[in-house]
């Protein structure tokens, strides 16, 4: 029941008088009996979840009531069909109290709504039910592994999602409870409580007991929160524990994976050198590069072998190309690392450079710079530093053609004055 929008004075009177509660019910129906307001209950056959509510309403029988307790009333009480409410709960009170026969309905609808979430929580309980496992061990494949179609993952995150929302609906029927309580039990007992009258009387009698019912009610809710919360954390650890085996499952694969594309890979460099060989223009590169040029899709092999160039020659190149090729991919990394030691001392001192430098000073501070580029900025290709290396020591013989050229060029005599 939402107070958004009244004041402080309209919900001290809605709380007086009302007591509104939203729960699940769990009903066993057969398919043809469904209706739009169910959702069946995830892996169960013939169980669904329907969003229920009980709500009380007072209706005294003057307005303005000259009493905050009148012993004339009407009573307006909505449930759901299938709610549960039987003769016993729904009987008059001993007692004429407006109050003392509200607390009846209140406590009875705790006790039948507490009833309900423990049927939910029976359900939810077979999800991370494995006692099994400890007879069969293994049949312990069958919550660490997902299938193709991920059923377990939705059942567990199916579970967690309706557990939130299970904690927040017990949390809201509680705090509603205390309200209730607060504004009309605890006022109305004290009074009672040393009243001579017999109809009070009847009434702190009716509201003792029914107030005790409906802490019971409350009590047993506060358990089954903590069980809904216990359940909760014992489905995330078996969904997490389902994502690591998956993690790692999937891990070895994309491990087997590039094993075989590592395989395939030495395969074809294997082969390189020998087709390499193969096609190579026995003569010079350049009748290989013109024959290349004119003919490029052509089967034809151009490898030469007569008196001038034998087998044992095509032997040797082929083996001195492959142990080249062979000794280069087995040494990359090496080689890169040799590179890099090379490379590094003399990239640091060319970016020094290009700081100083007016015309390149931005992209020397760039490469300078150690923090993660802002977005929509580019990290500076490592192509500049050579294209400045170049710059360097190509200047030198550019200023030089220039003053060549400026020495070389007749200086204009000025006219001699008349």
């Amino acid at each position: 029941m939402k107070l958004q929008g009244l004041s402080t004075s309209e919900k001290q009177i809605i709380q007086k008088n009302s007591f509104h509660i939203v729960f699940y019910e769990l009903l066993v129906v057969g398919a043809q009996h469904t209706s739009h307001d169910m959702v069946p209950f995830y892996g169960e056959k013939n169980c669904y979840l329907r969003k229920g509510a009980f709500t009380l309403w007072h209706i005294p029988l003057a307005d303005p009531a000259p009493s905050d307790d009148p012993i004339h009333w009407t009573m307006l009480c909505l449930v759901s069909p299938d709610f549960g409410l039987t003769e016993q709960c729904c009987r008059i009170s001993e007692s004429p109290s407006l109050r003392a026969q509200s607390l009846h309905y209140v406590a009875n609808a705790l006790g039948l709504v507490a009833s309900n979430w423990r049927g939910v929580l029976q359900l939810l309980n077979r999800i991370v039910d494995n006692r099994n496992i400890l007879h069969d061990p293994n049949r312990l494949q069958d919550i660490l592994f997902d299938d193709n179609t991920f059923s377990i993952s939705k059942r567990y995150f199916w579970a967690i999602n309706l557990i939130h929302e299970i904690t927040s609906l017990l949390d809201d029927t509680l705090e509603k409870w205390e309200s209730y309580k607060r504004a009309s039990v605890a006022p109305f007992l004290s009074r009672y409580a040393h009243e001579d009258e017999d109809w009070q009387r009847k009434a702190y009698v009716a509201m003792l007991r029914n107030e005790k019912e409906a802490m019971e009610a409350c009590s047993e809710l506060e358990l089954l929160r903590d069980a809904f919360q216990e359940t909760l954390k014992r489905i995330t650890l078996m969904r997490d524990g389902l994502f690591n085996a998956s993690s790692v499952m999937e891990a070895r694969a994309s491990t087997q994976l590039g094993e075989n594309v590592k395989l395939l890979t030495f395969i074809s460099i294997f082969f390189l050198p020998l087709g390499l060989c193969m096609v190579m223009a026995s003569t010079s590169p350049s009748l290989f590069l013109f024959y290349t040029l004119t003919q490029p899709y052509s089967s034809q092999a151009i490898w030469s072998i007569n008196e001038t160039y034998s087998r044992r020659d095509l032997a040797i190149v082929t083996t001195l190309v492959a142990v080249t090729t062979y000794f280069v991919t087995l040494n990359l990394n090496n080689l890169i690392f040799i590179l890099h030691k090379l490379y590094a001392p003399r990239r640091l001192a060319l970016v020094e450079e290009m700081e100083k430098d007016p015309n390149w000073n931005t992209t020397g501070n760039r490469f300078k710079a150690y923090q993660r580029p802002q977005p929509g900025e580019h990290e500076p290709s490592e192509w500049m530093v050579m294209v400045f290396s170049l710059r360097k020591l190509l200047r030198p013989v550019v200023d030089f053609v220039v003053q060549l050229f400026r020495s070389s060029d007749p200086v204009r005599k000025e006219p001699d004055e008349v």
